[in-house]
């Protein structure tokens, strides 16, 4: 047991040791500052404004490319129905199978050439934009705790004789 604990010691020691040098090292010797309210409440105000207006840019945005997305769709699905709405009235009227086979042939190119051209202006579609981040509201800062004397001598120098 007690080789043991040496053991422990003689590697934590060291390891301890050196953390300690290394982390210990890049602590600065004075202070920082603590923000004051009124600064981080004016700068939070500014940042909420900046969110805003980011906010409703990606808003904006956003709008614009699902319009643009739904236009490509709608005139992808005009085509693929004018071809199916072509082959029908082929269909219908003719009873010669070659004539029926050039229908489908002819349906099956109009829309293979639908879904290249959807495919190709989807992938010209800008990528979505980056939805900004809301800042975060700074804590408050709490009043400190004054000591019992100070606060019996603050309270007698409120009270005032008329």
């Amino acid at each position: 047991m007690h080789d043991f604990l040496m053991a422990i010691k003689q590697r934590v020691l060291p390891l301890a040791l050196v953390l300690a040098f290394v982390f210990g090292s890049t602590a600065r010797a004075e202070p920082t500052p603590a923000p004051t309210t009124a600064t981080t409440m004016n700068e939070y105000q500014s940042a909420m404004a900046q969110y805003q207006l980011d906010l409703r840019t990606f808003n904006e945005s956003m709008k614009a490319r699902e319009k643009l997305r739904n236009s490509i769709n709608q005139t992808f699905m005009l085509a693929v129905l004018r071809a199916n709405a072509n082959l029908k009235k082929v269909m219908s009227t003719t009873k010669n199978t070659t004539a029926m086979r050039s229908a489908k042939t002819a349906r099956d190119v109009a829309i293979m050439n639908a879904i290249t051209a959807r495919d190709v202006a989807i992938a010209n579609v800008p990528p979505p934009p980056v939805e900004p981040i809301k800042p975060v509201k700074p804590e408050k800062v709490e009043k400190m705790q004054l000591s019992p004397e100070v606060e019996k001598s603050n309270k007698k120098s409120k009270k005032v004789k008329p």
